[in-house]
């Protein structure tokens, strides 16, 4: 479940954020202070920074998670071992020309 909320939405006095735990509709901000309001923004601003930044166990808190092997994966293939020979420093293989076969 994901809720986004700007800040300028909150201060309103229109506005309300409905809970989803309640059967009727309750506003969750309808007894909050302008303070309280402003320091629940900054801190979903918080985790919303450092969620992006992949440190997701700091706002768990919890240890760092471990490091996975995904990024290896990722990375290009190998040049085949091959000894490269003259004209192939830059790692470049030309093209097979197969049009004039008989």
């Amino acid at each position: 479940l994901t809720i986004k909320i700007h800040h300028k939405c909150i201060f309103r006095k229109t506005f309300c954020l409905l809970d989803p735990c309640e059967k009727g509709q309750t506003d969750a901000l309808g007894n909050m202070s302008k303070q309280a309001r402003e320091d629940v923004t900054a801190s979903a601003q918080h985790a919303l920074r450092l969620l992006a930044f992949r440190q997701i166990h700091k706002v768990l808190g919890m240890g760092s998670l471990p490091v996975s092997k995904a990024g290896a994966r990722n990375r290009k293939r190998r040049r085949d071992g091959s000894d490269t020979g003259e004209g192939e420093t830059d790692g470049k293989k030309d093209k097979k020309d197969d049009s004039h076969d008989p």
